[in-house]
């Protein structure tokens, strides 16, 4: 009996188990993504081979108390260090100044001796390290600068030019994303006196010992040793690796979440209203002696295959697009091949998702106990009357005032109708704003990396004096094409947080100093404001978390090794350094170093001003500084964030659309169908095809029209909020007027061509069906 029902309604429980599977599909797809990349990852660092701590940029006079601090520490293994070289603005390829404001050159004598990781992508020979005159950079620069195997780098040192072609495209462990913002180029080690005219460095690798809590000997390290650069740990570089996908992840599981609610709620009414439909027949089956198991089974069978068909195909579904997602996020680490699928989210959804589905069934069904074989046979008798006292336009027959009968008369569908076009819109508006914000990363990087509002960034090179900037803010002052401008570091050294003292967990932040925080340069802040005079600090809601404070709070901060308490004036949050950061003012900063100047000027010119001539002006009259739309060494970061996240995005955007449409389509023929009497019955009142079909049409519309402007509501309102929980608390999100409005007139026209084509049913009507059913 169950096969028979199945095979009577095969297109409805085909739509429904389109449902299940979409809904299955994203959920797997979306959680599978931030469990098995974030297992790839830590399988990855978990390499014995890779030591526990970096030490970037050690200064020469600081490289000697790192080593003998780590060497008489009882909690360290063992400590390397490798001596580098670090410029900035005097990288050309192809003749053109590549703008990285900071790179290390790093000599190497073999790749399997290294303290980190290695991996050969594409290569013109098989070395164990660089030749002579050769040069190995990581794939991530290369896909960013479109630079290939074969062509040529020029370092302009102060002596001379030298040249080295490109022979390998590696992935480095130390580099494994753009959020680390951390670029190494690797060359032979008797390539290394070309370089002697660059400032020196050393990266100081530390292994600690097994069972040590390497957080621990972190804080313990850059509280004893003043590092002179900055230390990091496997940690920060697994956070920076699994940082994208953890936001298009949880803002899909979510999506996903609401999905499935929305699929379960949807085949609950299909069901029910099937037994109502029914209601007659249930209680024949009674009257010839079925028990009430087997009515139950009749109808619980059919609809329980179909829920694990669905999910079944959609979990295992998710397995090609999470190889997708995995190959675009993952292919700069490591020997990427492809992610480890995790079976159990699989088998968990494939169970957890029809059993919902089967316990509501259950409940639905269990309603048809009650049913009795005279109270079925007596059904229909007073309906008539009931509903025509619902209705709100009394004694009409115009297909418009008949539709909005409908909804009243009908309020279950009406209101489920509206639930799920509402959900489905939303969600369709929600990635497509969300596109559009990953698409326009870089122009509102004052948003997710704190920076000012600009139209031009004046920058120095990273190793160059802070002086360097002095002549040319002297012009900028006096320039009268420029409206309004803001001075000082967003990389500031010497203003030193005890992170140990805080229980901050990272030893990496940020310290953000300006002249002033003038709200017309667009600095975002979440509570309270920005400082204001040289005892106030703004501190990323990072750091106030993890320290226990809040705003109004104090912090003690020291400049130039001297202490001192700062009010904490506001919060904010910023992408940079992981979120953890500090603004201060240029003038606190001076009254402990004088000397102090910044190495970045944000420009604003006034309306009509030629912004490219002024960039172009800039940089033929300071070539040692450069003027661009973007700090270039923020640029390498926000350049390649979207490439990993937009395929996400624009692949989770047509599932969504999918679901929409084939909700849509489900909906619209349950309804057809459950008004084949009626159609039967307005036919024989004299009523046209025509204007039967238009009664429903308007019906849908109104309801379309009704969900789409609280979908325009919540997207205005609620989405912001939700992908900036998911974000780091960054409100970036745009909503896009243009983009709202092509996809709302997308999924109207869907959903009037739908209703169109499946209202053809209602031409082949007969008013005999009546008294066939």
């Amino acid at each position: 009996m169950w096969w028979k029902k199945l095979k009577k309604k095969k297109l409805q429980c085909f739509l429904i188990g389109i449902l299940l599977f979409l809904s299955s599909l994203i959920f797997t797809s979306s959680l599978s993504m931030l469990t098995s990349i974030q297992g790839y990852v830590n399988e990855f660092y978990s390499n014995d081979k890779f030591y526990d701590l970096i030490c970037y940029n050690a200064n020469e006079s600081s490289t000697k108390d790192v080593l003998q601090w780590g060497k008489s520490n009882s909690a360290i293994e063992d400590v390397k260090a490798i001596e580098a070289f670090t410029s900035g603005n005097d990288l050309y390829h192809k003749g053109k100044n590549l703008k990285l404001s900071m790179y290390d050159i790093m000599p190497i004598e073999d790749i399997k001796n290294l303290p980190f990781g290695l991996n050969k992508g594409d290569s013109s020979n098989n070395t164990i390290c660089p030749k002579e005159g050769e040069v190995w950079i990581t794939k991530l620069l290369a896909d960013n600068y479109n630079i290939a195997i074969g062509d040529s780098l020029t370092f302009k040192t102060k002596t001379k030019d030298v040249t080295l072609k490109v022979t390998s495209l590696i992935n480095d462990s130390l580099q494994p994303s753009p959020m680390i913002g951390i670029i190494i180029l690797y060359i032979n080690k008797n390539s290394a006196q070309d370089f002697s005219s660059f400032r020196k460095a050393t990266f100081i690798f530390i292994d600690n010992k097994k069972g040590t809590n390497v957080a621990n000997v972190e804080k313990d390290l850059t509280s004893a040793v003043k590092v002179g650069g900055f230390v990091a740990d496997k940690d920060l570089l697994i956070l920076g690796s699994t940082s994208t996908s953890s936001m298009i992840g949880g803002a899909s599981t979510l999506a996903s979440i609401l999905v499935f609610i929305v699929s379960v709620l949807l085949i609950r009414f299909i069901l029910w209203n099937n037994i109502l439909k029914e209601y007659k027949s249930i209680g024949i089956y009674k009257a010839l002696g079925f028990s009430k198991r087997e009515i139950l089974k009749f109808y619980i069978i059919g609809y329980s295959i179909t829920a694990f068909i669905g999910s079944i195909l959609g979990a295992l579904c998710s397995i090609p697009i999470l190889n997708y997602t995995a190959s675009k996020i993952l292919k700069y680490i490591g020997d990427f091949q492809d992610v480890n699928i995790n079976f159990k989210v699989i088998l968990a959804t494939i169970i957890l998702f029809p059993l919902v589905v089967i316990i509501n069934l259950y409940f639905v069904i269990k309603r048809t106990n009650k049913i009795s074989p005279v109270e079925a046979l007596r059904t229909g008798v007073t309906s008539s009357r009931e509903k025509l006292t619902k209705s709100l336009i009394k004694n009409t027959t115009f297909p418009l005032a008949l539709a909005i009968n409908d909804m009243f008369k009908y309020k279950k569908v009406t209101a489920l109708i509206t639930l799920t076009l509402t959900l489905s819109l939303s969600l369709v508006l929600l990635f497509g704003n969300f596109n559009v914000t990953m698409s326009q990363m870089k122009e509102n990087t004052n948003i997710w990396l704190g920076l000012p509002k600009s139209n031009v960034t004046i920058s120095a090179p990273s190793v160059t004096s802070a002086g360097a900037l002095k002549e040319v803010l002297n012009e900028v002052k006096k320039d009268n094409r420029v409206k309004n401008y803001a001075y000082g570091s967003i990389m500031l050294t010497g203003v030193e947080l005890d992170t140990k003292k805080y229980s901050i967990k990272s030893t990496i932040y940020n310290v953000f100093a300006m002249n002033s925080y003038n709200n017309d340069l667009g600095f975002t802040i979440i509570e309270g404001h920005n400082p204001e005079n040289s005892k106030e600090v703004a501190v990323s809601l990072r750091i106030l978390k993890e320290a226990g404070l809040s705003v109004g709070d104090y912090i003690e901060l020291s400049i130039n090794n001297k202490k001192a308490s700062y009010l904490i004036s506001g919060s904010y949050s910023s992408m940079m350094s992981n979120g953890y950061g500090i603004r201060i003012l240029n003038s606190a900063v001076e009254k402990e170093l004088p000397e102090f100047i910044g190495s970045e000027i944000f420009v604003n010119l006034k309306a009509g001003t030629d912004i490219e001539g002024f960039k172009k002006y800039i940089n033929n009259r300071y070539s040692n500084l450069d003027a661009s739309d973007i700090h270039p060494l923020l640029k390498y970061n926000i350049d390649s964030i979207p490439g990993t996240m937009l395929p996400m995005s624009n692949l989770l955007t047509v599932v969504f659309i999918a679901f929409c449409s084939i909700t849509i389509l489900n909906i619209i023929i349950m309804n057809i169908r459950d008004n084949r009497r009626n159609f039967g019955i307005m036919k024989a009142l004299g009523f046209t095809t025509k204007e039967i079909r238009n009664r429903y049409l308007y019906r849908i519309l109104i309801l379309t029209l009704f969900s789409t402007i609280i979908s325009i509501l919540l997207n205005l309102t609620v989405a912001r909020p939700m992908i900036a929980a998911v974000i780091s608390n960054l409100d970036v999100l745009i909503i896009s007027p243009i983009t709202m409005l092509l996809l709302i007139t997308a999924m109207v026209l869907l959903i009037l061509v739908t209703t169109l084509i499946c209202c053809t049913a209602i031409k082949n009507t007969k008013p005999t069906e009546l008294m066939e059913e």
